[in-house]
C-alpha cells in the first residue's frame, strides 16, 4: 500500500451497481480502470513503460438468490494487467456458494472457487465446507474444511481444518435531540 504523498499516484475510476429483479433475486456488476504499478513494485521491471501508461482493467458480475432456508451466491471477476517488458497478465476468479439455514442458530455452507492466471501459472481450485453456530447475538462459531488444488501439484494439497470464533461489535451510537 502506498501513502497518498508517495510518487506514482494516478487517478483510477470504479463503478458498480446492482438491481433486485424480484424479491430474493439480485444481480450486480462492477468495473475498474486505471494505472496499477509504481516504480518500486516487485513486478515493475527495468525498461517497463511509465506506470501511468499501463492502465489495468477489471470487471465483475455477481448473482444472489434466496428463498426460505436456502441462499445461493456466485461471483466472477477478471483483471487485465498490461505490461511492455514482460507478457501481458490476467487474473480471473470466480466462486459459487450455497448456504442452508438449519435453525436460527445453525447453518451449513459450501463453496467452490476457481482462479485462472496467464503465463503458464495455471488454475487453482478450492472446495470449502462450513458448519456454523450462533451462541448469542453478535457471536458466531464456525468449523470448516478447505481443500485447495494447485496447478503444479498432483492431487489435493493445502488441506485446512479451521475453527473460527467471530464477534461483531457495534460502535456506540450518539443521538442529538
Amino acid at each position: 500500500m502506498r501513502g497518498w504523498r508517495q510518487s506514482d499516484q494516478y487517478a483510477n475510476w470504479t463503478a458498480g451497481g446492482g438491481v433486485t429483479i424480484r424479491q430474493g433475486f439480485r444481480v450486480g456488476a462492477s468495473a475498474y480502470h486505471g494505472p496499477y504499478l509504481h516504480r518500486q513494485h516487485a513486478y515493475s521491471f527495468p525498461g517497463e513503460a511509465n506506470p501511468k501508461s499501463l492502465p489495468a482493467t477489471g470487471y465483475g458480475a455477481d448473482v444472489q438468490w434466496g428463498r426460505g432456508r436456502l441462499t445461493v451466491n456466485a461471483e466472477l471477476q477478471r483483471f487485465q494487467f498490461p505490461y511492455r517488458a514482460i507478457p501481458y497478465y490476467f487474473h480471473t476468479a470466480g466462486y459459487g456458494e450455497t448456504k442452508v439455514t438449519l435453525s436460527p442458530r445453525w447453518y451449513l455452507a459450501g463453496r467452490v472457487g476457481t482462479r485462472w492466471r496467464t503465463a503458464g501459472m495455471g488454475r487453482d481450485q478450492a472446495y470449502e465446507m462450513v458448519v456454523a453456530f450462533r451462541p448469542a447475538d453478535g457471536q458466531l462459531v464456525k468449523a470448516g474444511y478447505l481443500a485447495l488444488q494447485r496447478p503444479f501439484s498432483p492431487g489435493t494439497r493445502d488441506n485446512v481444518i479451521g475453527l473460527q470464533y467471530v464477534i461483531s461489535l457495534n460502535p456506540p451510537a450518539v443521538t442529538w435531540e
